[in-house]
């Protein structure tokens, strides 16, 4: 269960099968850290699937053997130890994230515990608050500008299972989203480390559910 969803999501057709050996190896052992958890395995497929060559692999590998040396430093684990495959896998994906998406995942941790959140009004904060970047082309161009903090959200986050989609719209765009308890207590721990500071928005009505 645990290869085949890795399989599905890292492994293409016409690959070399040299290739494909050694990544399938490599993916074995990386799958050992992730315990059988499927957020952990998506996480990792999510980290690996946009690296073709086996040395991207290998570096993926280290870093989470990194955050395994490292012990409980990550995240607190339970006695079951159910935390563990999540813990450093999702801190080897938050620390491969550019500057500018690790400032927009951070910024989820104003938002509170399970709250589902609005994207168009998450894409527009990005933007309020500075963290999606532009170039003098598309500056100032706010349709563009929510199309570019829109594909932060889906081409980064979601499709590294950071952010999960509850629901999308009629037209198959991402509507809202929430933080798995074990990626916001990351975010949490992020934010404190780098000294993140955002605007809090948790008492603000507008994003209490209804």
């Amino acid at each position: 269960m645990t290869k085949s969803l890795l399989l599905k999501y890292c492994f293409f057709s016409f690959l070399d099968l040299d290739v494909y050996a050694k990544k399938r190896e490599l993916g074995k052992k990386m799958l050992l850290h992730c315990l059988g958890l499927p957020l952990a395995i998506s996480v990792l497929a999510g980290l690996l699937s946009r690296r073709e060559k086996v040395q991207e692999w290998e570096t993926v590998r280290r870093n989470v053997d990194k955050y395994i040396m490292r012990g409980t430093n990550v995240l607190d684990r339970d006695s079951t130890g159910q935390e563990y495959g999540v813990s450093s896998v999702s801190a080897s994906s938050y620390d491969d994230l550019p500057s500018h998406l690790k400032l927009c995942f951070l910024y989820l941790a104003q938002f509170p515990e399970d709250h589902e959140i609005q994207v168009t009004r998450l894409t527009q904060l990005w933007i309020a608050e500075g963290l999606i970047t532009s170039t003098s082309e598309i500056q100032g161009s706010v349709e563009i500008m929510e199309d570019v903090s829109y594909g932060c959200l889906t081409t980064a986050l979601v499709e590294r299972s950071m952010v999960q989609v509850v629901q999308y719209d009629f037209s198959g765009k991402v509507k809202t989203c929430h933080l798995h308890d074990l990626m916001r207590e990351l975010c949490l721990q992020k934010e404190k480390e780098e000294n993140f500071l955002a605007v809090s928005i948790t008492s603000n009505s507008q994003w209490k559910s209804t």
